[in-house]
């Protein structure tokens, strides 16, 4: 089994990245929380939680008992044991690993990580017998990005290529849509949700990324890519950015 191994690393700066993107994509997946969350939940289990911004959402919307935040980035992890509200926590462990150190949760949530993953199904199939009676398994996945804005669509044409060499897919919610139901599972919801991201947001999660991918040695560093998204930044303009995510909830059969 292989570990996973996170695109966009786990440095202090991939950190405010994630920062950025959790205020971005807070609103969406608040939503999706609300909508299918069960009541009073004993234990909920955040995978790949990195620096903690999902757990601390986690916990705020469902307020479980127990919230742990799962990831294998010490670093990450020291980040996000500084700002634990009460009865969250943080542990280290790999997240392809079963059993995870928690025992049965009642809510098992990801937010943009499977698209990281390889063997997708396997994963899914494991992550269910981690579930307790009746718990469920929620995903947040990105189903695409749209874009007029030429340089948006160059970067996300350099991160789809390095995503996928790696054995993930960027925009892995049309296939999260046509995968069997993870064995003892049954699918409690499936929903599309689009929203706008400003263009200067966009912008700097789009430079931010392609820094990381650059200075990792995962891509030849384009000079005129990099100085247009430093250029959209500063600006504050550019075309509006549509993403759109798949919403899924798995059941877990009793």
């Amino acid at each position: 089994m292989r570990s996973s191994r996170y695109t966009y690393g786990d440095s202090e700066f991939a950190a405010e990245r994630l920062d950025l993107v959790a205020r971005a994509f807070e609103p969406s997946s608040r939503a999706f929380l609300e909508r299918v969350g069960p009541p009073a939940p004993g234990l909920v289990v955040d995978l790949g939680c990195g620096p903690g911004n999902t757990t601390r959402l986690l916990a705020a919307v469902l307020r479980a008992e127990r919230t742990v935040g799962l990831d294998r980035s010490g670093p990450f992890l020291d980040r996000a044991r500084r700002s634990a509200p009460p009865r969250v926590e943080f542990i280290e462990h790999d997240v392809l690993r079963v059993p995870f150190p928690v025992g049965p949760a009642d809510v098992v949530s990801c937010r943009l990580l499977v698209s990281h993953l390889p063997d997708r199904a396997a994963v899914l199939a494991r992550w269910a017998t981690q579930l307790a009676p009746g718990g469920h398994l929620l995903l947040d996945e990105l189903e695409g990005i749209s874009s007029d804005e030429p340089a948006f669509q160059a970067y996300l044409a350099v991160a789809r290529d390095v995503v996928e060499g790696a054995g993930g897919r960027l925009f892995v919610g049309p296939e999260l849509a046509t995968l069997d139901d993870p064995p003892g599972t049954e699918r409690a919801s499936d929903q599309v949700v689009s929203f706008v991201i400003a263009p200067t947001d966009s912008a700097r999660i789009f430079a931010m990324n392609l820094a990381v991918l650059i200075e990792r040695g995962e891509v030849d560093r384009d000079d005129a890519l990099v100085d247009t998204l430093d250029a959209l930044v500063r600006r504050g303009d550019g075309a509006a950015t549509t993403w759109r995510m798949r919403q899924l909830a798995f059941r877990r059969v009793p």
